[in-house]
This record gives structure tokens, sequence and C-alpha cells, in this order.
């Protein structure tokens, strides 16, 4: 059966069920009597058809009336947050960024390209209107600013994803309830669209709220409030998932003619 077919067929019962119980004098909980006479007065040819759509508008009425549900346990919203992150092992996509103001003016505009591999490596490339690299192995983080000729040396903390947004993607997904306070929210009239608003419990946080939209199942969007009412809105274009990636990715191998600021702790072995 198709889906627009079941929908069409669904509302037709509704309507014709609404008339029907004005002139019938027992109620919808006798169900099995009404059912039986749907059943006969359509054609043989759709009985099979029409017992579904019977059961299916007696026990699930919120399929028509309620196009939103409300994922209020936060359990329940951490369960289905894992359940879209845990399959996922590594992730390209390219990226559209766009910062606003707390007026919500246009700031900034870049396109990048991300990298993901689990459990601590990501790399991400600003491709324009300027050129910049930041890449870690789990480790060690890279900072290449192409216009300076400089590449930045930090040691790489995997463990505060509520410093690191990236890493609530590519990280541990069973800390994110000891790191956030997680909520969600399906719109089924929305290409069946699962947002999640993540906010962290740390208040060493770089930002306010969190929130990741899948759309048919797939990686959308997320979108970052900071305390002073900044947005960043990331868009995921030609995603792909739990594909090949070389580790060399994830490492910056400094060229001679390219300054080296190394930050890292002094007990750091090369």
């Amino acid at each position: 059966m198709g889906i627009i077919q079941a929908v069409v067929g669904l509302l037709e019962v509704c309507v014709e069920t609404k008339q029907r119980q004005k002139e019938m004098s027992f109620q919808r909980g006798k169900s099995a009597l009404f059912n039986q006479w749907m059943v006969r007065k359509l054609s043989s040819q759709a009985r099979l058809k029409a017992f579904f759509k019977i059961i299916l508008f007696t026990w699930f009425p919120c399929a028509v009336s309620q196009p939103k549900e409300d994922l209020t346990s936060a359990e329940f919203a951490w369960s289905a947050l894992i359940a879209e992150l845990k399959p996922m092992t590594t992730l390209r996509a390219q990226v559209e960024q766009l910062v606003l103001d707390q007026d919500g003016r246009e700031v900034q505009r870049l396109d990048a390209e991300l990298l993901l591999s689990k459990p601590h490596s990501f790399s991400w490339k600003i491709i324009s209107p300027y050129e910049e690299l930041t890449v870690t192995d789990g480790f060690t983080l890279w900072r290449y600013e192409a216009d300076l000729e400089q590449v930045t040396i930090t040691d790489f903390n995997n463990t505060d994803s509520s410093r690191s947004p990236l890493l609530i993607l590519n990280g541990n997904t069973e800390e994110l309830a000891n790191n956030f306070l997680i909520s969600a929210q399906q719109d089924h009239g929305a290409g069946e669209q699962l947002r999640f608003t993540l906010e962290p419990l740390s208040n060493e946080r770089l930002f306010e709220e969190l929130v990741i939209i899948f759309q048919h199942g797939q990686l959308a969007s997320m979108h970052l409030r900071d305390s002073l009412g900044q947005q960043t809105l990331l868009t995921f274009l030609s995603s792909e998932i739990n594909i090949q990636i070389d580790n060399s990715n994830f490492i910056f191998m400094p060229g001679p003619s390219i300054y080296v600021l190394d930050q890292r702790d002094a007990n750091h072995g090369e």
C-alpha cells in the first residue's frame, strides 16, 4: 500500500466514521461490530486494506490529529539521539556556515568541508572566503592559517563536548547524558524531521544551546546560540557516512616555510 493512498484512505474512513457514529447507538468502544459493518460495506477487493485503515484509526488517532510529537522524556530523547549518532562511524560533508548577531544580522558566511572519524578525529577545512584548517587526531590539535603561513599546535581535550560541538557527532555518545540536558521533538509534517535540543551542564560551556536536526534520517543542520545571543547555523550538504577516510587527513605536517607556534604542554612528547 502506498503511503499517499494509505493517508487518503485513512481520511476517507475518518470522515465516514464520524457520520455513521451520529446515526448508530453504540459507542466506538464496541469497535468489533463497527469494523465488521465497514468491511461488509466496502468491495471485497478493498476489505483487507480497510481493515488496516480501521485499526490505524482506532489505535493511532494521533497519526491524523497530531502532526507534531513531543518527546518530553529526557531519557527517551537521549536514547533517540544515540540511535541517530551511534551507527555513524565516519562522515564527510560540505557545510555552509552562517553567523548571525543577536539582532539576526549576518556577520559571516563561509563554505567548509568536514571530515569525522570516531572516536575523536575530525578535520574542519574552510574553503571560502578564506582558507583555514583545524584538524585533530584526537590527541593533538593543529590550526593552520594559510594567509599567515602559520600553524598553532595545542593538546586536544577530547572529553568535554560542551566546549567542542563537533565532539557530539564524533565522540562517545554514552557521555551525552552527563554533559547535556537533552530534549527532542519530532515533526511528521516537515519531512520526518527530528529535532534535538542540547543545553550544556558545564559552567565553562562555549555555547548556551545546540540544536541538531535530522531530516529523513540524515544529518541536516546544527544551530548554536552563545551567551550573547549570537547564532551559528551549519547546513550539511552532500553528506556521506561510513565511508573509508584515511588517517592522514587528521594530521597536519607543516612545510619548511610555515611558522610553527607550539603551545602544547611542556611534558608532551614529540
